[in-house]
């Protein structure tokens, strides 16, 4: 039925926890344990497997954890704030790294659109941190209007609504800019 736990705390891939919302990295912790069998990734069926702390890790993540996946683990990841993600993870050598996206229990609002035009908001974080980044500037393409993210890394924009042509909006593309950091990425969604 299940294997004795190997090592599955190593360099071998990363494991990342990730906001699906903003894509900000997030710290808390994940519980695994080895299956030798397959399994539907259940809620119930794997907090009752990791209900057994004798038999299961318990860790710590700081956004990113070294992890080895060596044979299917039970995985379990809690964040305050944040709906609990269960899964299972199964070896892949191609595979170098996961990365988990968390659901926030109440998401941040989506101002409403102006009438005319398309409202254009999201996050910027940093690539390697994947911490909020303020004072970034974010611009359309197409369009002069600029914003710049807060303190929280967000942002909105309000720009011309997209020619449409063949039935289809001509694309958009959103430039990100910010001093001093490495590189800059964000999320958004348009209304």
């Amino acid at each position: 039925m299940l294997a004795p736990l190997g090592p599955v705390w190593s360099a071998d891939s990363e494991l990342i926890l990730r906001d699906a919302q903003t894509g900000f990295g997030l710290r808390g912790e994940v519980v695994v344990r080895e299956l030798a069998v397959p399994m539907a990734p259940v809620a119930d069926v794997i907090d009752g497997l990791l209900a057994e702390r004798e038999r299961s890790r318990t860790r710590w993540v700081d956004q990113r954890l070294a992890l080895s996946i060596d044979a299917p683990l039970a995985l379990r990841a809690e964040v305050a704030g944040y709906r609990t993600l269960h899964t299972v993870l199964r070896p892949d050598e191609q595979v170098r790294g996961r990365t988990l996206m968390l659901q926030p229990e109440v998401p941040e609002p989506v101002p409403e659109p102006v009438p005319g035009r398309l409202r254009v908001s999201g996050w910027v974080h940093d690539v390697e941190t994947l911490a909020p980044l303020a004072d970034a500037r974010v611009r359309v393409s197409g369009s002069e209007v600029q914003a710049v993210s807060d303190a929280g890394g967000r942002f909105d924009l309000d720009v011309p609504a997209p020619v449409i042509v063949d039935h289809q909006p001509e694309p958009l593309t959103i430039s990100v800019r910010a001093d001093g950091s490495r590189m800059a990425a964000g999320r958004c969604a348009g209304r």
